[in-house]
Order: structure tokens, then sequence, then C-alpha cells
């Protein structure tokens, strides 16, 4: 089994708490009043702090 692989067993009970990010993205999905695209970001970075990052958050 790769190290993604046995990651995402446990992954579900891992992330369960992690809900900060839910009011942000709720906030720019109000915010842009019209259609929007979903994307997927694959990194250990949380995309909020990616957007701080990147000076946007």
């Amino acid at each position: 089994m790769s190290w993604d692989e046995a990651f995402s067993v446990g992954y579900e009970e891992w992330s369960a708490h992690m809900t900060a990010d839910i009011a942000f993205y709720t906030k720019l999905a109000v915010q842009a009043n019209g259609p929007l695209v979903g994307l997927r970001l694959e990194t250990v970075v949380s995309p909020s702090r990616w957007l701080e990052q990147l000076g946007n958050g």
C-alpha cells in the first residue's frame, strides 16, 4: 500500500474536526453572486492558508 493510500484510510476521522474553512468559502460563494467553479487542491496546505499566502485571504 502506498503512503497516500495508507493515509486515506484514517483521513475521515483525522479531518472531521476541520471545519473552520466552511464559513470562509461560504462567504466567498455568496459574494460571487453567480456561477461557481469547484477546484481541487492537492496540497498539505489548507486552501485558506494558500489564499492567505497569495495575499487574497
